[in-house]
């Protein structure tokens, strides 16, 4: 594997870089790398805070839809059940597949208190 090699360019102010000494002269030289240019542009789409935005954005509703409009809300339904389960007096803690794909596993006074909720 080839190891990429500094392009020299023209003299600049010996001042402002630090690069490459001439052994001629006691002029600096500028070294320019392979990817320099791309950090650059790296940099000024991460500081621009409006593709930032525009970013998080994309992510909130690419999940919102992967989670709300095709996902089951288990949770709400594991609760919604819970509570009625509580006012028929039947065990919160059974599994009942029609209602829910998992547990209830909270005490029954939370039940009780998602009642505003589960009337939705």
């Amino acid at each position: 594997m080839q190891r990429h090699r500094p392009v020299l360019r023209e003299p600049v102010a010996p001042v402002a870089y630090v690069g490459r000494r001439s052994a001629s002269r006691n002029d600096y030289y500028e070294v320019s790398l392979p990817f320099k240019d791309l950090k650059v542009t790296l940099r000024s789409l991460i500081l621009d805070q409006r593709l930032l935005l525009l970013i998080y954005a994309t992510a909130v509703l690419i999940v919102t839809i992967q989670r709300g409009v095709f996902g089951f809300p288990n949770d709400f339904a594991i609760f919604r059940a819970s509570f009625w389960n509580l006012l028929a007096n039947k065990d919160l803690y059974v599994l009942r597949l029609d209602q829910a794909h998992d547990y209830f596993k909270y005490s029954p006074s939370f039940a009780l208190l998602f009642a505003p909720f589960a009337v939705l």
